[in-house]
């Protein structure tokens, strides 16, 4: 059981640096289109500003997400804990909005299963925010870490989506079929992969609690 442990920790702890980089590098190649340069907005120069907020509320959200989920930070620093949370409620929101703006005008030549794809992450990113919010508000704190676990997942889909968009095979899955059909898959993927495997490993450790004898 301890080598299980100890595999575990060492586990959270790669995932936990992989988060942090791949973070650093998303808001790193994302940072070039504050340079308000049109030749680098390209297609996104009349909707500057919602390009712009959804990069700077998800770098925000990028940002606390890491200090949200540090478990020793939350409990010696619980009113920055709440500060930090509502920065990262409102860099989601932001994000999210500036994110329908642009699938409403920018990502319409791309196809039906591209937009639907798009709308569909920033609904559930909206909506696991919000309910981990509302779960903080009524005190109902372990359903409250539940939910802000799925919304980060969510707020990494967009750094993992990013990543793979630049990989050569996807370049030349998109010069061979529909460009829209495989970044929606990406999208996809992104998201409810990793949201699947979160709640299967919560059902494991509830079960695995529940199964536990009483002392």
């Amino acid at each position: 059981m301890q080598i299980v442990n100890r595999l575990y920790g060492y586990g959270r702890l790669v995932g936990k640096t992989i988060v942090v980089l791949l973070s650093a590098f998303f808001i790193v190649h994302a940072a070039r289109f504050f340079s308000l340069s049109p030749d680098v907005l390209g297609k996104y120069v009349p909707y500057t500003w919602a390009i712009l907020g959804h990069i700077a509320g998800g770098a925000v959200a990028l940002v606390a997400g890491p200090f949200l989920f540090w478990k020793s930070f939350r409990q010696k620093n619980r009113r920055a804990h709440r500060i930090i949370g509502r920065a990262y409620t409102i860099g989601v929101l932001f994000g999210a909005f500036g994110a329908l703006i642009l699938v409403s005008t920018t990502a319409l030549s791309l196809g039906l299963s591209y937009i639907v794809s798009l709308h569909a992450l920033g609904a559930t990113w909206s909506v696991t925010t919000v309910l981990a919010w509302r779960m903080a508000v009524t005190k109902q704190f372990k359903l409250h870490e539940e939910w802000a676990t799925r919304s980060y997942i969510v707020t990494m889909a967009f750094v993992i989506q990013s990543v793979v968009y630049m990989l050569p095979i996807t370049q030349q899955l998109g010069a061979s079929n529909a460009i829209g059909e495989v970044l929606a898959t990406i999208i996809w993927v992104s998201w409810t992969g990793p949201m699947f495997l979160y709640d299967m490993i919560l059902s494991f450790q509830k079960r695995s609690r529940q199964s536990a004898p009483a002392l």
